[in-house]
């Protein structure tokens, strides 16, 4: 008995590894449905999310462990790209030469998935993108991009991690194209594995620039309900998104920040019956509709003159007084912050200039006494120093211990082992190597930021940085660090005790 139960364990474990060890074919080859066809001569910035559970026979690239997974359809220029949810596969789509079935072509080298479930996905630029959602224990705000080069999904630094999802109730998401500003109604606070901090939407409204990684806070939103129902997307389209709120079809408008609703009746009941298995998307003034089951489509004629204002708007934008003394309040901070930084190091007493003169130092000359006699002038430059040139400032002045035992640790690497210094390298260095990766993130941040800011100052008409860094060459995510080759000679003055 024990002999069959071990050979019963041993063919159960072999199974499992055969169903988690499969990976989508390289090249899958199946019929041209009118929905994909219909999509690969779409827009040129298309995105369709396909759900698994009503995705019929328009795509069907999977394996089992990932057959529960959503499947997004994306379209940059005139190419088309099919990507699975909670992971990094990623398809380019072609027509065979008979017109007659599609191509898929897998186009990345990922092995993680399970990091971005429920992810905001979106093409901007021509490339493709995905934010936020939930992995390994935790709902993230992560920017990632997809490198066609080295066939990874890459980290793109944003100034703070807001998390946010696609996939909940309550998320409403919109990209403005025309200007790469992404809209967040509400990103998520909070932490599930914590007792005293519930996962929550925060009430505020949130824009980033995609162009400089920059995180706006723009009005707050509270968690409204439309006649007692959540408002849920419909589609998105040029100027925001169009929703469902009690019995109504809305038009969204981010850019003016207004609520419209529709006068057409027969759209408003056609809409509101097509909800669940169906997917709709804009192109020009026409809603089209594709019926995932039928495999069919149909489309809706969409015209401005069909909505009107309801007076609502979609948040309520950030009081202007308030955010210029938040700003005003802001500056006295960082000011106040920058001269306990360096007020022992770079100023050593405050003394008159050298090119002062003697006359402008000098107390007021008294008047005369009775005798008429002048009082004798004293040379009051006599025993002033003269402040030191920050040039001229020595390394344990300039940089602290911390700093100069990276800046040696680059500087080894760089001119002896002829190599880039790795992050788990900086890490332990400073001190942070078994940290968590924001603690790890920050300390970086912030010693190199120091480093580089001291730096301007020794050379404040040189616009490069004294510490760089470049992207991994083995992983794309990751990042390697050296100093500025033209300041290896220089900077080793510094970094001698």
């Amino acid at each position: 008995m024990p002999y069959f139960a071990m050979v019963l364990i041993f063919c159960s474990i072999l199974g499992l590894n055969n169903a988690y060890g499969q990976t989508p074919d390289s090249v899958v080859v199946q019929k041209l449905t009118p929905l994909l066809d219909r999509v690969m001569e779409g827009r040129p910035d298309l995105t369709i999310t396909l759900k698994s559970s009503i995705n019929g026979e328009n795509i069907d690239i999977g394996v089992p462990m990932h057959t529960n997974h959503v499947y997004v359809l994306l379209r940059t220029g005139d190419k088309t790209f099919a990507r699975i949810g909670a992971t990094g596969i990623t398809y380019s789509l072609n027509r065979s030469r008979r017109g007659d079935s599609v191509v898929f072509r897998r186009i990345d080298e990922t092995t993680h998935f399970g990091y971005n479930i429920d992810a905001f996905e979106f093409s901007y630029a021509d490339r493709l993108y995905n934010i936020g959602g939930y992995g390994y224990w935790r709902w993230n705000g992560q920017l990632r991009e997809f490198n066609g080069k080295m066939k990874q999904w890459q980290i793109i630094p944003l100034d703070r991690e807001l998390p946010l999802t696609d996939g909940r109730p309550g998320s409403f998401s919109w990209l403005d194209k025309s200007s790469g500003q992404l809209y967040v109604l509400r990103y998520m606070i909070g932490n599930e594995a914590e007792k005293n901090n519930p996962l929550r939407w925060a009430d505020t409204t949130v824009c980033l620039d995609l162009r400089t990684g920059v995180w706006t806070s723009i009005g707050n939103a509270p968690f409204l309900k439309v006649s007692g129902e959540l408002p849920s997307v419909v589609a998105a389209h040029d100027s925001g998104l169009v929703v469902t709120a009690g019995g109504n079809i809305e038009l969204w408008n981010y850019r003016k920040n207004k609520v419209y609703v529709t006068t057409n009746d027969s759209m408003r009941a056609q809409l509101l019956t097509l909800f669940g298995n169906h997917y709709l998307w804009f192109e020009r003034d026409q809603l089209l509709i594709g019926d995932a089951v039928k495999g069919t489509m149909d489309s809706i004629r969409f015209r401005p003159q069909d909505f009107v204002d309801t007076g609502r708007t979609i948040y309520a934008p950030l009081d202007q007084n308030s955010s210029m003394g938040y700003l005003m309040f802001g500056g006295v901070l960082m000011m106040g912050g920058m001269f306990w930084l360096f007020r022992g190091r770079f100023i050593r007493k405050f003394t008159p200039s050298a090119s002062i003169t003697k006359s402008e130092v000098v107390k007021k000359e008294p008047e005369p006494l009775e005798s008429d006699t002048p009082v004798e002038e004293t040379d009051a430059l006599a025993d002033v120093p003269t402040p030191i040139p920050i040039q001229n400032i020595q390394s344990n002045e300039l940089f602290d211990a911390v700093e100069r035992s990276l800046l040696a640790l680059l500087h080894e690497n760089d001119l002896t082992l002829h190599k880039r210094t790795s992050t788990q390298e900086v890490n332990r260095k400073l001190g942070v190597g078994n940290k968590t990766l924001d603690m790890q993130k920050r300390k970086r941040s912030d010693v190199i930021r120091a480093i580089n800011r001291k730096f301007q100052l020794i050379h404040p008409g040189r616009s490069s940085e004294l510490i760089m860094k470049n992207r991994s060459d083995l992983d794309g995510r990751l990042s390697e660090y050296y100093l500025n080759p033209a300041e290896l000679t220089f900077i080793k003055t510094y970094i001698d005790e």
